[in-house]
């Protein structure tokens, strides 16, 4: 027994060895996977893109386990890259403000792409089915956001406890993204499946600033940009502001500030108001009060 043990115990680390030198090449694949991810990703970020998601997936995809195999694919990844940018131009041109038809062509043209692929062999196979992926990323800015199945909410918060002649609004100061720099806006966001307007606007405005109103009405509602979104936005006027604790949520980062009416007016006057909502509500608050006190 006693001479036998160095006999299993060299055996057993020689299968461990053997093993791991097995493992090595995936290993080693996955840790480039890993890199390539985490760099795309970072890269996306810092460039602020709008869906860093598809960096990350399409390093995902022209990852190969073998070393220089993406070099070698490198130009049919351009000619497919090119032919599905050009597909997706044609088709945008072809059938604008026609969504569905959009889709359709989309459909057909990532179908079409699929069945090439299967005729072709190697590099040539993965250019055919990347000319489909690219048209279905760049799809998705083509189509836009389409807004939530539900609309959205905007409240124009109104305190008029120390002038009833020029109140103050409630503002919000956030950046954004899509317009790449701080905006101030109206606290607004999207209505909750399930979810009455009015119920989301008091939930947003608690969320978002803290405040609740103790009086609350119906602005307007109005499509933000019926050209490509469905989504409507529904306008809240609430007054008798009690203030309170905010509960933005993690990614939310917001400055709030109290702004005249009078001093807001002039701001958009002077285009420090970008936000289209924000213009859209104040102004006609506006017109309404006047209204109001010529009578």
């Amino acid at each position: 027994m006693t001479a036998a043990e160095p006999t299993i115990s060299r055996s057993s680390v020689a299968s461990l060895v053997e093993g791991l030198r097995a493992a090595t090449p995936a290993l080693l694949f996955g840790l480039r996977l890993w890199a390539s991810v985490c760099l795309s990703l970072y890269v996306a970020f810092a460039l602020e893109l709008s869906e860093p998601s598809w960096a990350a997936t399409t390093a995902a995809l022209v990852c190969t386990p073998v070393l220089g195999a993406s070099l070698r694919k490198a130009s049919f990844r351009m000619v497919g890259t090119a032919v599905g940018a050009v597909a997706i131009v044609i088709l945008a041109a072809a059938v604008r403000q026609d969504r569905v038809g959009f889709l359709v062509g989309l459909a057909v043209w990532c179908s079409i792409c699929v069945f090439v692929a299967t005729l072709l062999r190697n590099f040539a196979a993965y250019a055919a089915a990347l000319s489909g992926y690219t048209a279905a990323i760049l799809a998705s800015d083509v189509l836009g956001p389409v807004g939530t199945a539900n609309g959205s909410v905007v409240i124009l918060a109104v305190d008029n406890s120390r002038s009833k002649r020029d109140p103050w609004i409630v503002m919000e100061r956030q950046y954004r993204h899509a317009a790449n720099r701080y905006l101030w806006e109206l606290p607004a966001g999207k209505i909750d499946e399930g979810e009455q307007p009015l119920e989301a606007a008091k939930r947003e405005l608690i969320e978002e600033t803290g405040y609740r109103a103790r009086k609350w009405r119906p602005l307007v509602e109005y499509f933000a940009s019926p050209g490509f979104l469905g989504e409507s936005m529904k306008v809240f006027l609430a007054e008798g502001l009690d203030a309170g604790d905010a509960r933005p949520e993690e990614d939310e980062e917001i400055e709030l500030r109290l702004v005249k009416l009078s001093e807001l007016l002039r701001m958009m006057e002077k285009g420090a108001i970008m936000d289209g909502k924000t213009l859209t509500s104040v102004l006609l608050y506006e017109r309404q009060k006047a209204r109001r006190g010529k009578k």
